[in-house]
């Protein structure tokens, strides 16, 4: 025969997600009272860093065997050639001379934001710095 089990509650007190939900705010997700750790609701994938990186970096078109890239500032969690925030360039490798065109106002801007570019497109933009000013 089975002993019934105690549902074990959290250091919050809570036992399931409703009792949860009528808890304010800070005791949610802050730490709980009197306490130094901090916790994170039920079902809430807690990672030890919470802000989101985003890259400069290239993302694959064209066919087999002909690439073409395009720049993009991306979250540094989506695919190479998944979601992307927006186009800063274009890179094609298969022109002789190579041609790489930059929006360069648009990359400062992100730059400025805190956008990390990869080895890639670093070199890529050092190889076509910004034109001087007329």
């Amino acid at each position: 025969m089975l002993a019934a089990r105690k549902r074990e509650k959290d250091p919050r007190g809570c036992s399931d997600k409703a009792e949860l939900s009528r808890l304010p705010l800070p005791l949610r997700f802050g730490t709980a009272v009197g306490s130094n750790e901090t916790y994170a609701p039920f079902g809430y994938k807690k990672s030890k860093e919470e802000v989101m990186a985003v890259k400069v970096r290239l993302a694959r078109l064209g066919r087999k065997k002909k690439p073409f890239y395009r720049i993009v500032v991306a979250s540094s969690q989506a695919p190479r050639d998944g979601k992307f925030l927006e186009v800063v360039g274009t890179y094609d490798p298969l022109k002789d001379p190579v041609e790489v065109v930059i929006k360069h106002d648009k990359l400062q801007q992100w730059l400025d934001k805190g956008a990390i570019p990869t080895d890639t497109v670093r070199s890529l933009i050092a190889k076509n710095p910004i034109p001087a000013a007329e």
